[in-house]
């Protein structure tokens, strides 16, 4: 059975309604603390639907910038604009570690995803010259030596540290 189905959720609420504190709902219902006490919440404000109910994204930049502007500078905790906005809690926070980092205004920008690093290159459909094939195996090999390198530092770095603990 789902923990999260509404007919457990509805046992968790009454159960906590008798008196049995979240700690132990939590344990007995496998679900973390923090989300009995969204759940407890957004059941106070909207009833039996607010158990099941989600926000669903792809959320907006405009409902981004308003968590995070509620969060920051409202100073709301991540429980009350979960249970009012229906958000995940590490959606609240990503969007707050964004809003603070690169602004506000980040949000309104689009995000592009790109890979950056030696080994990612984009396929060209014509074929390599020979030259070309060469130069990308002597960059693939090269890298593959620092990576190598690192490793064994490392491992030289560990057993002297075990040399020094007495191991």
């Amino acid at each position: 059975m789902d923990k999260y189905s509404e007919a457990n959720l509805l046992a968790m609420v009454g159960d906590y309604e008798r008196g049995i504190p979240a700690f132990v709902l939590s344990k007995l219902y496998a679900i973390d603390v923090k989300q009995i006490h969204i759940l407890l919440g957004r059941y106070a404000l909207y009833g039996v639907s607010g158990l099941t109910q989600r926000a669903q994204g792809p959320y907006t930049s405009e409902f981004k910038t308003k968590i995070a502007k509620l969060h920051l500078k409202k100073h709301l905790s991540l429980r009350e604009i979960s249970v009012q906005y229906c958000v995940d809690r590490s959606s609240i926070l990503a969007w707050s570690r964004q809003a603070r980092k690169e602004g506000f205004s980040s949000f309104y920008k689009p995000r592009t995803r790109t890979r950056k690093g030696i080994m990612s290159r984009k396929k060209s459909t014509k074929p390599l010259s020979r030259l070309e094939e060469l130069e990308q195996e002597n960059e693939y090999l090269r890298a593959e030596n620092a990576l190598l390198k690192k490793v064994r530092s490392l491992i030289r770095e560990r057993e002297s540290q075990a040399k020094k603990i007495g191991r």
